[in-house]
């Protein structure tokens, strides 16, 4: 069971080591990615003195200013969640996508099961889905090692077709397919 803070817990919460963004979102903030706001991204967790570095119980908040690592202005710098910041790591290390990439807010929504006063849950077929649709790598697990792919978003509309003709049972997405160019390219090794 998550613990919930009171008011006074939100009324005392100075922003910890992200004061200054804290205090510059203003009251009505709400993360642009997981739509919850100053108060439900508030939750109990160890945390770590700066000074001394005991580890206690506590209220934490953090923001970030979230931006696109590849320079190639996908998106303007946002202030966002720490979950939200935490989620666009781990579905990069775990999906094998480049490490200068990074999701958009508006593409975070996409993958994120947000709830008040926790970590969020990630769906990491919908990221992989997400990842394979904008033309990034995307590690696929074969027989005996994992495979890089990248597949162009032209080829993704043509596999799409092949999948609608196919029927449903091949409207895994593209699993069934991905799976197949594995073990082809393992074969071919």
């Amino acid at each position: 069971m998550r613990r919930r803070p009171t008011e006074f817990d939100f009324a005392s919460y100075d922003g910890a080591h992200t004061p200054l963004l804290w205090k510059a979102v203003g009251e009505n903030w709400q993360c642009p990615a997981c739509k919850r706001n100053k108060f439900e991204i508030l939750r109990w967790t160890k945390r770590r003195h700066p000074k001394t570095g005991l580890i206690y119980w506590g209220w934490i908040a953090p923001l970030h200013t979230h931006h696109d690592h590849s320079g190639k202005n996908r998106f303007p710098p946002t202030i966002i969640c720490d979950q939200c910041n935490v989620v666009d790591g781990v579905v990069k290390k775990r999906l094998g996508l480049p490490g200068d990439f990074s999701f958009a807010p508006r593409e975070l929504v996409e993958f994120i099961v947000p709830a008040p006063h926790s970590k969020h849950e990630i769906d990491y077929q919908k990221a992989a889905n997400l990842a394979i649709g904008l033309g990034l790598f995307c590690s696929v697990r074969g027989k005996h090692k994992n495979v890089q792919l990248r597949i162009s978003s032209e080829i993704l509309a043509q596999i799409d077709n092949l999948l609608a003709r196919r029927g449903p049972l091949a409207q895994s997405r593209h699993q069934w397919f991905l799976e197949a160019i594995v073990e082809k390219i393992e074969k071919s090794a």
